[in-house]
């Protein structure tokens, strides 16, 4: 068999109408619909999109500064905690895409990642950690590893990943009780989600119920669309607080920059504070989590090199 071959029996076999894969042209005006509705949803639009926009003109910020000023050598890790920065935002609108196409529980999924990942820019920015250990080598390490080294290099980076989420949200945090149990079971959500799933299943047990038919659509509940909005708020709020770190000297990026980035700080502590008005529980510690482990402003966060 040859490669056009190939190609037409898998055209005379799933071509109807001469549209190849006819039955999911439903499915995509359904997911398209579905980004209609959530249209409704003007407070996480109007904030989800703002943040978005401000994390595009952050990143053109600093590829402009650089242009202009190139990286000191007294900051060998910076270009790497830029593309930190920039794979954050490629995953953000992942997740922001899967969600507007009617699958928020994968959205969902996505951010847990970024929620990592913002944790550990914080230790950075703290000192707690750097980016060598996190990645399991001493700084200006071998490149080239044969697979023993790779092995232990691996299980030094899960070591120092697991330290460092002890200090930020576990039992080395030094936060209050009930903060680090609900924050646990913060955790234990992304978890139990990226790891099978538990969610979505959750969502067809009417179907195994018999109270409803067997969806292939987008046809996500109320509550799962509400779990990764809460969730995105949260972490988008924890990656714009770690922002002014991306500056390679005190107030690099301006006064308007810094002025834009207070208004949306202060806008995520609006809407989580309006979780915590409906009797959320995990709003109230996630606003002291915030305010103990990413106390970071414009005005006193730059770039240090930390290795």
């Amino acid at each position: 068999m040859n490669v056009s071959e190939w190609q037409k029996r898998l055209e005379d076999n799933f071509s109807s109408n001469g549209v190849i894969g006819e039955k999911l042209m439903s499915i995509i005006e359904q997911e398209n619909d579905f980004g209609l509705q959530m249209l409704n949803y003007q407070g996480h639009r109007i904030l989800n999109d703002s943040f978005q926009s401000f994390f595009i003109e952050t990143l053109e910020q600093t590829d402009q500064w650089l242009g202009r000023n190139g990286v000191s050598a007294g900051a060998p890790t910076y270009l790497f905690i830029l593309l930190q920065y920039v794979s954050m935002f490629k995953r953000l609108r992942a997740a922001e895409n899967l969600f507007l196409h009617g699958y928020p529980l994968d959205g969902f999924s996505l951010l847990r990642d970024i929620k990592d990942q913002a944790i550990f820019l914080a230790a950075i920015i703290t000192g707690q950690t750097s980016l060598s250990a996190l990645n399991g080598v001493e700084p200006f390490g071998k490149v080239l590893l044969n697979e023993k080294e790779k092995e232990k290099l691996h299980s030094k980076k899960l070591i120092e990943e697991k330290r460092v989420m002890k200090l930020y949200v576990g039992a080395d945090s030094g936060l209050a009780r009930e903060i680090i149990d609900d924050l646990t079971d913060w955790e234990r959500a992304f978890h139990a989600e990226v790891h099978g799933s538990r969610f979505t299943k959750t969502e067809a047990l009417k179907w195994l119920q018999g109270e409803e038919e067997l969806h292939f659509a987008p046809n996500p509940k109320e509550q799962s669309v509400a779990m990764y909005m809460n969730r995105a708020t949260e972490i988008n709020w924890m990656v714009l607080r770690t922002f002014p770190y991306l500056q390679l000297e005190h107030n690099a990026f301006g006064g308007e920059w810094a002025r834009k980035w207070k208004v949306l700080d202060e806008s995520y502590e609006y809407a989580v504070l309006g979780l915590e008005k409906l009797g959320k529980r995990i709003a109230t510690s996630f606003l002291a989590f915030v305010k103990v482990k990413f106390l970071f402003s414009p005005q006193d966060t730059f770039y240090t090199d930390r290795g």
